[in-house]
């Protein structure tokens, strides 16, 4: 059995050093990615408050505040775990994906639970109960999310921002739901 350092060295052994060039390409192209992203979302953000008015908009953001509680634990860094774990082992990738897509939904369907009792039990009215159900059932796609996935598959210097920033846009932009159901006016 060899000593640890000797099996990190065999391991880092395979791996073909990263050029400078594709490396600075990769930084720029998600650097560039999370910015515009950042930017439209608070652009959206901007004229939904703008659109909805104070009442609707603090609604929104409420729920918004109380479904973290509730998206959080659908991930539990089992996203990083898988990332780290099939840049390991690669052969074991389709096992880990099955794995952990099916962990990540039974953790989704106990959110969605925990979530119903929350709308059962309040009292804040129908507004916020129908915004809880809605970005309730986005739970459901959070398992699906297979950034990590893709992240261990291209961890050898292939252009990333192509996987990351749909789903990121897709994440931030999940918000307009409310403006298309309000009853208010888009301008």
């Amino acid at each position: 059995m060899g000593s640890p350092s000797s099996e990190v060295a065999s391991e880092t052994q395979g791996l073909a050093p990263v050029e400078p060039r594709r490396l600075a390409l990769n930084f720029l192209l998600l650097t560039v990615g999370e910015f515009t992203a950042k930017l439209l979302t608070f652009a959206s953000f901007s004229h939904m408050a703008k659109v909805l008015g104070p009442w609707y908009y603090g609604l929104l953001e409420f729920t918004l505040a109380v479904m973290v509680f509730f998206t959080v634990p659908v991930d539990l860094g089992l996203g990083s775990y898988g990332a780290r774990e099939i840049a390991r082992n690669p052969h074991d990738s389709e096992r880990l994906l099955h794995e952990i897509t099916g962990l990540r939904l039974l953790l989704a369907l106990c959110s969605m639970l925990a979530l119903g009792v929350l709308i059962v039990t309040t009292h804040k009215g129908n507004d916020l109960r129908l915004l809880l159900m809605l970005y309730g059932l986005s739970l459901l796609g959070g398992p699906f999310l297979m950034q990590w996935f893709f992240q261990a598959q291209f961890a050898g210097g292939e252009t990333l921002a192509l996987f990351f920033f749909p789903g990121f846009a897709i994440l931030r932009f999940g918000c307009a739901g409310p403006i298309l159901i309000s009853s208010k006016p888009l301008c």
